[in-house]
């Protein structure tokens, strides 16, 4: 079975980007892009929100990722406006399921807090990788949105980065009690 690793930017208080959509304070540094290469291991496909999708087609971020299988969650996209991406529309859980059980290697969630909930509440988010940065928006588009109650965590790496940031790595224990 595939590892599935969240691995974000964030602030003190839990916030990805502001209510606007914008994470410029969050800006995504080498290091921090470097902590999450190596806290997810070898990955190969990367998953996003399609909020997220476009926020990183806006930015010119979709190159970064070139050589990786990308895939996409979204009800409103079509095939044609993005080529050479796999869109997921309904059952995303299952999809997802079935993408972990696949052959391959790391699957990296990166971004969308509506896409990451329903993940985590089918129990198919495996470790979360943040980036936490040394800001606080006070309000904004959380980590995860609503609804999310003690799931529990194990920290496996925390590591003090340049200018205040804080790199967190944390294993999501399964309903069973077994550490991802």
């Amino acid at each position: 079975m595939r590892t599935l690793v969240y691995a974000m930017d964030v602030t003190l208080d839990g916030f990805i980007a502001r209510d606007d959509g914008t994470c410029e304070a969050l800006s995504c540094t080498a290091e921090s892009a470097a902590h999450r290469a190596v806290a997810a291991g070898d990955v190969d496909c990367v998953v996003t929100g399609r909020v997220a999708f476009e926020a990183r087609v806006r930015d010119g971020l979709l190159r970064t990722w070139p050589a990786l299988h990308q895939v996409v969650v979204t009800q409103t996209l079509h095939p044609s406006a993005v080529p050479g991406v796999q869109l997921l529309g309904a059952d995303v859980a299952s999809r997802i399921r079935d993408l972990k059980a696949s052959a391959g290697a790391t699957i990296l969630l990166a971004g969308g807090a509506e896409l990451a909930t329903t993940l985590m509440r089918h129990g198919l988010i495996d470790e979360l990788s943040l980036c936490v940065h040394p800001v606080v928006f006070g309000s904004g588009i959380g980590l995860f949105t609503e609804g999310l109650a003690g799931v529990p965590l194990v920290r496996r790496q925390l590591v003090a980065g340049a200018a205040g940031r804080i790199h967190l790595r944390h294993a999501v224990v399964s309903q069973r009690g077994a550490v991802s």
